[in-house]
């Protein structure tokens, strides 16, 4: 297992160049004989001041002179600025994944104090969230001593997932499947991030929607660009639109001052719109024409301005249908859908990617608490064999039980999960998944589902049937074979 230490260059580097082995902290790393490999990362020389670019470029020759002898690496980040936090988060990021996929067991160590304190902020984080490593200072830099790096403790956990933060949106390969169905799924979605067309995900809850949002922003030609994202069944039909497109001072009775909408925000990059399914009809129509002319109109405003976005959709629901019952407008639907992606949830995806999911959320789980819980082989097995009917959002979930239950050995065996995943809340489809002998049971508990949701719809039993393909004697059928059963 090799020893890994990546840092970046800063200035403290630049002013000892006249005694480069002697002064700065990047020299003082490559005195300690402790890591087997050093990994670099160059500021970029038109980021400095002035008054360091001769600095820069002695250092750079001497740096060509040793990386033979001591550099395993050397990266030079495209950064905008020296407080760049998404380049930053990016290039720290891509040099350690480059490492891990050599050298998966390795010990990484990151070194705090040469850079800007962007690029310290993103060590700390990483060591908090991605990754396992070890973070070193160094505050005795200019002396000779070969123990000038120091080990040093952060004390706290941070309560962030893979991709939270500055630059961290979720690119394809945060996502761990590589098997089918979803080794297609994915391709698709490469080359179409690579268009400027709109696309709809469809997906169950918790299958991963935003992940593939924020993974097409990435790799599409609006990266530089925002993604905004917009829950659309979080907000009312009124504030979905000052929300979505702004509004004026005045314009209704909480409007206190003017603001610009997520359309206005997003203006380059890509707007985000889950549940799209969940709209008012009176909003699709001007969700449409927005899409259309490329152009929005503040709430309480004449004027329009001009906008020039990429749409990203999601809905779990059938829009096709919906469009048949027209609830949703069919003119808004094809142009929403000219690329439609297809999510499969995690039950139908390959063992080892169900695993690999359940893998990353442990070890996050893990890093996240600070603590240390293994999982036994009969625990795994459960995991494995488990429907997962909340998908993703339930794997993290059911971790975090985990954690919270963990008993003093550290050791999660299967009889601790039984209590969460033999919940019939949580344990499967509540229909789908019964046995083969209770299909009747399972047909009637289907029916009644529909004509639930019809009532709810509808207000009555006899106006819920004119929604249904059946008579009002079978509506009534339902809810007294439901109502015996005591079914909900």
């Amino acid at each position: 297992m090799s020893k890994h230490l990546f840092t970046w260059m800063g200035t403290a580097d630049l002013n000892g160049i006249h005694q480069p082995l002697r002064a700065g902290p990047v020299a003082a790393a490559l005195k300690d004989k402790y890591y087997d490999e050093v990994h670099l990362l160059r500021s970029p020389r038109d980021q400095l001041p002035e008054k360091f670019h001769e600095k820069w470029d002695i250092w750079c020759e001497w740096v060509q002179e040793y990386a033979t002898k001591r550099f395993t690496s050397i990266a030079n980040p495209a950064l905008r600025t020296a407080m760049d936090w998404e380049g930053i988060m990016d290039a720290a990021r891509s040099a350690i994944k480059t490492v891990i996929k050599k050298d998966p067991k390795g010990e990484l160590t990151f070194f705090l104090s040469p850079g800007t304190s962007a690029m310290s902020a993103v060590w700390i984080i990483l060591s908090k969230t991605d990754f396992q490593a070890r973070l070193v200072e160094s505050s005795n830099w200019e002396t000779k001593r070969d123990d000038s790096l120091q080990l040093t403790e952060v004390p706290f956990a941070l309560a962030l997932r893979r991709g939270a933060g500055a630059g961290g949106l979720m690119t394809f390969e945060d996502i761990p499947d590589r098997h089918e169905p979803m080794k297609d799924v994915l391709d698709v979605a490469r080359r179409a991030a690579q268009t400027d067309a709109a696309i709809l995900l469809h997906a169950e809850t918790g299958s991963g929607k935003e992940v593939f949002a924020q993974a097409i922003h990435r790799e599409s030609p609006r990266a530089g660009g925002r993604l905004v994202p917009c829950n659309c069944a979080a907000f009312s039909p009124a504030l979905v639109e000052s929300e979505l497109f702004g509004h004026r001072k005045g314009a209704f009775t909480d409007a206190k001052e003017d603001r610009a909408g997520l359309f206005e925000a997003a203006n380059g990059g890509t707007v985000f719109l889950d549940e799209v399914g969940e709209l008012s009809l009176e909003t699709q129509a001007k969700l449409l024409r927005v899409l259309d002319q490329g152009r929005v109109r503040r709430l309480g405003e004449t004027d329009e301005r001009p906008i020039d976005v990429r749409i990203v959709a999601a809905t779990n629901r059938d829009l096709k249908k919906m469009c048949r019952d027209r609830t949703f407008r069919e003119d808004l639907y094809y142009r929403l859908a000219p690329i439609t992606i297809g999510i499969p949830p995690l039950r139908r995806r390959h063992p080892d990617d169900r695993r690999a999911h359940l893998t990353r959320e442990f070890d996050a789980i893990n890093g996240q608490f600070g603590r240390r819980m293994e999982l036994s082989d009969d625990a795994w097995s459960k995991l494995d064999e488990f429907a997962w009917p909340g998908n993703i959002r339930e794997v993290k979930n059911v971790m975090q039980y985990c954690m919270a239950t963990v008993p003093a050995d550290g050791v999660i065996r299967a009889k601790h999960l039984a209590v969460r995943l033999d919940d019939p809340i949580t344990s499967g489809h509540p229909i789908l998944d019964r046995p083969l002998a209770e299909c009747d049971t399972a047909e009637k508990l289907l029916r009644y589902e529909y004509v639930k949701r019809a009532i709810q719809k509808a207000g009555t039993q006899v106006a819920a049937a004119e929604l249904l393909p059946f008579q009002h004697g079978a509506v009534k059928e339902s809810v007294k074979w439901a109502r015996d059963h005591a079914v909900e």
